[in-house]
């Protein structure tokens, strides 16, 4: 197992750990790190998807179309 996959998995836990806590901004902010893993690990799609997540939470945050724009041509290439 890497650092990588430590990482990620723990994410995932400390996330719903956040939503059973009631903490949103908690849980935006630890999805936004996900999303940044994924893309980094060249899971475009999966940082995607993670990336509308957090604009139905935070949908005057501008750079989160940006951040969708950019995958979606990274998945292209």
């Amino acid at each position: 197992m890497t650092d990588h996959t430590i990482l990620y998995s723990d994410l995932l836990v400390l996330r719903d750990a956040y939503k059973g806590l009631g903490q949103p901004r908690d849980v935006s902010r630890v999805t936004k790190i996900i999303a940044e893993t994924c893309a980094e690990r060249l899971q475009f799609e999966n940082a995607i998807l993670e990336y509308r997540v957090l604009l139905q939470e935070n949908p005057d945050d501008e750079e989160i179309p940006k951040m969708i724009e950019i995958l979606k041509f990274q998945l292209l290439c």
